[in-house]
C-alpha cells in the first residue's frame, strides 16, 4: 500500500553499513530524507548516490539522510570506499523497510524510453552494470523517496514513474525549504 503526505512513517530503527545505529524516532532535531534504490551495483542507482553525494552540503543543514538498498551487506563491497556517502546506507535484505514504506517492483515501469536514457549517462559516467546475484533482489525496484517531518508525519512522498527516476531534487528543494 502506498503511503502519502500526512501518514505517520513507518519507524527506521537499524544499523547502518558502517555500523552506525539509525533510528529515526531520535532523529527530531530536522527531517529525514529516506531514498529507496535497488541493488549495489545498479548503475542507476550508483548514479543517484553519486548525485546526493555532491548535493549533500546543500541539503546537510537541513536534513538527515538515509539511503536504503536491497541487496545484502556483503554485496556491497568497495561501495561504500568509491563513493565515500557522507549519509548512513542500509542493506534491507529482507525487504522490511520497503514493505513499510509501499516501494513497488514493476516489470512495467522498466520500459520506459527514460530507463535507456538515464542508463546510458550512469554507463558514460562509469557507473556500469556489476554482477548480479538472486540475492540482490527484484531487478525492477521502482526508487522512493520520503520526507518524515520532526513530527514522525510524511511531508514530502515520491514514487518513481519508472526504475530510474528519483525525487527531483527541485522538489527536495522545496519540501525542505532549501
Amino acid at each position: 500500500m502506498r503511503l502519502k503526505v500526512g501518514d505517520t512513517a513507518p519507524s527506521i530503527s537499524v544499523t547502518g553499513l558502517r555500523d552506525e545505529q539509525i533510528d529515526t524516532t531520535h532523529w527530531n532535531d530536522k527531517p529525514v530524507w529516506v531514498g529507496f534504490f535497488r541493488f549495489a551495483s545498479c548503475p542507476l542507482c550508483n548514479l543517484r548516490v553519486h548525485q546526493m553525494i555532491g548535493s549533500w552540503p546543500r541539503y546537510s543543514p537541513h536534513c538527515h539522510y538515509v539511503a536504503v538498498f536491497q541487496s545484502p551487506a556483503e554485496r556491497f563491497e568497495g561501495f561504500l570506499t568509491k563513493h565515500s556517502p557522507p549519509f548512513p546506507v542500509v542493506a534491507d535484505p529482507e525487504m522490511d523497510l520497503f514493505r513499510r514504506f509501499g516501494v513497488e517492483s514493476s516489470v512495467m515501469k522498466a520500459m520506459s524510453p527514460d530507463v535507456l536514457t538515464r542508463t546510458a549517462e550512469a554507463m558514460k559516467q562509469g557507473f556500469a552494470l556489476g554482477p548480479l546475484s538472486p540475492k540482490d533482489g527484484a531487478a525492477f525496484r521502482v526508487p522512493a523517496d520520503f520526507i518524515i517531518g520532526t513530527d514522525g508525519t510524511l511531508t514530502m512522498v515520491h514514487y518513481g514513474a519508472n526504475v530510474s527516476e528519483s525525487v527531483p531534487f527541485a522538489v527536495v528543494d522545496k519540501a525542505l525549504g532549501c
